[in-house]
């Protein structure tokens, strides 16, 4: 019987587990996301695996709950992750961040997956920004003891290069076009 996982998000750290276990036949993914052009791009580059792909957001629990329905692990990627655009709209960003990491732990609770990984940032760490702020507060949440399930943990990364507005792939338009770039603390 295959392992079923469920990941929300269909960005950068979804093609790389995709890419990682392209050979794995004993695999079957539900991937749950807003963006149906990421769906359609996975659908061709992995055609060959067997996925389920759900147009969903993370802010929808009950959506989300049946989407991951028969799933055994969760792998949580979805949030906002452009600084600057978190407080063009923060109370946005709190719904998706904050309530996206308390839905994510509720479904792998309700779903008894027998483990569970929220993806959030080195930007948590002495959050000095609203994103780094949301960050923390939802994998708080994620870890704390309300909940019985032990299954669970947060992984922060860092800008990984080649992924959504890393810094290394912008920084060259940025310069060619005279643009400033913003520091958000003085040790950048």
């Amino acid at each position: 019987m295959k392992r079923k996982i469920f990941i929300t998000g269909a960005g950068f750290i979804c093609r790389q587990i995709l890419n990682y276990l392209k050979n794995d036949t004993d695999t079957s993914f539900v991937i749950y996301s807003r963006d149906e052009s990421k769906h359609e791009k996975l659908s061709l580059e992995f055609s060959h695996m067997d996925i389920n792909f759900i147009q969903g957001d993370v802010k929808d629990y009950n959506d989300m709950l049946n989407a991951a329905r028969g799933c055994e692990f969760g792998i949580f990627t979805a949030a906002s992750k452009i600084i600057h655009r978190v407080d063009l709209n923060l109370e946005k960003a709190i719904q998706t961040i904050v309530y996206g990491a308390i839905n994510s732990k509720k479904v792998a609770e309700e779903l008894k997956f027998k483990a569970s990984v929220l993806l959030s940032s080195d930007k948590e760490a002495e959050s000095s920004t609203s994103y780094g702020l949301c960050k923390r507060l939802g994998s708080n949440y994620f870890l704390s003891e309300i909940g019985n399930n032990k299954n669970l943990c947060v992984l922060r990364y860092g800008n990984i290069n080649a992924s959504s507005s890393s810094l290394l792939n912008i920084l060259p338009s940025f310069i060619q076009s005279g643009k400033t770039i913003s520091l958000y603390h003085e040790d950048m």
